[in-house]
């Protein structure tokens, strides 16, 4: 009798002992096979240890706040998880046109802070070889109204959100790395009477996109938005990069190719008009800063005219802090909200 009893505890214990191996190295979804990308200690470097995370008694500790990152931060994130996405793919329009562009070969990321709705996100992960499984987008509840499964296919969501860093992370728990098949002795290679299976990835929602500027119509924001314009991920027309010091309404010279740009839109298009919007940060009183982003925008509308712009196209107005392009939560954030606009007048 004792015997018996020693055999069953022991064999007991070799089950859960096996249990235990097997969970490690998976996720909590359902795809078994399903390799997640994890942040590790040693990665939480630069850009990821301002907003996204911390290492506290030698683990990841992940904010809570919701932030809106700008493309170059975001890619460092990914790029800590051990991501990387390729100048192919930005040129093929794999992600949105405010996320990344290839200029000489090196792809060059957006610097405003961004919230990208889940059919976004969906866009920029694939990008960086990250695929969402079906059964782990029916169990996937945080962040909710990411994704639902319908009839099989993954339907994401359109509002642009803006995440927290524990929820990107746990949002990335649920995508998969890409494969890769050991091939040992024991295990060969298959041959042409074994070939591997193909899977095709999940069907998404058609994007219609009336004006090509990569938006999809209805996150769009500025659905008019001429051809060539350089975009944010609203849709909306603004000047790449251009932004103010506190309390300051003078252009660097650095901006000045980047407003260039600008003016060779509005000289292809002489029947466009444009609105300039200035905006600022939320330090000071509404009467202030109504001023100071008056100032903004007529700085830049003097910079077209001096570039052979009619004044009678532009108008300049100022949004004081009404219209936030990112949280005014840090002081990287509100250097995102001291900005321009243009707004088209057809």
């Amino acid at each position: 009798m004792k015997k018996s009893l020693m055999v069953f505890f022991l064999a007991a214990a070799g089950m859960m002992l096996l249990a235990s191996c097997a969970h490690q190295g998976q996720n909590t979804f359902g795809a078994s096979s399903c390799t997640p990308p994890v942040l590790s200690p040693d990665k939480v470097t630069g850009p990821v240890t301002v907003t996204y995370a911390k290492v506290k008694d030698g683990k990841v500790v992940f904010g809570k706040s919701p932030t809106a990152y700008g493309p170059d931060t975001l890619n460092a994130i990914l790029t800590a998880y051990g991501l990387a996405i390729s100048a192919d793919a930005v040129n093929a329009g794999k992600v949105p046109a405010s996320y990344a562009k290839v200029k000489d070969g090196n792809i060059v990321f957006g610097k405003n802070a961004t919230a990208y709705s889940p059919v976004e996100v969906n866009q920029i992960l694939n990008a960086y070889n990250l695929t969402l499984p079906v059964e782990n987008a029916g169990g996937l509840v945080d962040p909710p109204n990411f994704v639902k499964v319908k009839d099989g296919n993954l339907v994401f969501g359109k509002n642009a959100t803006a995440y927290s860093a524990d929820e990107f992370n746990k949002l990335l728990s649920a995508y998969c790395l890409p494969a890769v098949a050991a091939v040992t002795p024991e295990q060969p290679q298959p041959t042409p009477e074994q070939p591997k299976p193909v899977v095709e990835p999940p069907k998404e929602v058609p994007c219609t996109d009336s004006d090509g500027d990569g938006v999809c119509d209805d996150q769009d924001d500025c659905p008019d938005t001429p051809k060539g314009a350089y975009v944010n991920a609203r849709g909306c027309w603004v000047i790449e990069n251009l932004l103010f010091d506190y309390n300051k309404w003078d252009i660097k010279p650095k901006y000045y190719q980047d407003l260039d740009a600008v003016v060779e839109v509005l000289k292809k298009n002489p029947y466009l008009n444009i609105e300039i919007q200035g905006h600022t940060c939320t330090i000071g009183s509404k009467k202030f800063n109504q001023k100071l982003s008056e100032r903004r925008a007529k700085s830049v509308m003097d910079y077209f005219m001096n570039r052979g712009i009619s004044k009678n196209r532009l108008t300049s107005v100022g949004y004081w802090f009404s219209r936030p392009a990112a949280p005014n939560d840090t002081e990287e954030n509100r250097k995102l909200n001291r900005r321009v606009e243009l707004h088209p007048l057809r």
